[in-house]
């Protein structure tokens, strides 16, 4: 359920996108720090690393590409180019998707971004599109019952 959240081309654009219990426990409101006061929404944060990533989408991705360190299994910082050697280093895409709930519109919202967004404002991320996640091929197929 959490990677057809970040990778499924469709889950986002459901209604709701998550539910109270895909929040741990239906937890999805903090009890206000101080008595009288607004509770406040606690956050879902998903983060995924794909790696193995094919022509197309490195094309399409290309400002958001990261390298991935594989023994060690982290991302390489800046200022280690001299270790961006494969196949040690493979290039990486990080995608994290946060959903929260809305007290104001009594409703849940999602949104699937790029780690890496150079180019974006200050404290914000870029939006990964619905087109670019069906260049994942991520199919999830739940059970029948």
């Amino acid at each position: 359920e959490a990677l057809d959240l970040v990778l499924g081309p469709d889950r986002i654009s459901k209604f709701p996108p998550v539910e109270e219990f895909d929040f741990h426990n239906a937890h999805y409101l903090a009890p206000p720090a101080v008595e009288g006061e607004e509770p406040t929404p606690v956050p879902i944060k998903i983060e995924v690393v794909l790696t193995d990533i094919n022509p197309e989408v490195e094309n399409r991705c290309g400002q958001h590409l990261e390298f991935w360190h594989t023994p060690e299994r982290r991302t390489l910082n800046e200022g280690e180019a001299d270790a961006a050697n494969p196949p040690v280093v493979v290039s990486c895409l990080r995608l994290e998707t946060e959903a929260v709930y809305n007290p104001e519109e009594d409703e849940f919202e999602a949104k699937t971004c790029y780690s890496r967004s150079p180019n974006a404002e200050p404290g914000e991320l870029d939006k990964v599109s619905k087109e670019v996640k069906r260049l994942f091929g991520f199919l999830y197929l739940r059970a029948v019952r």
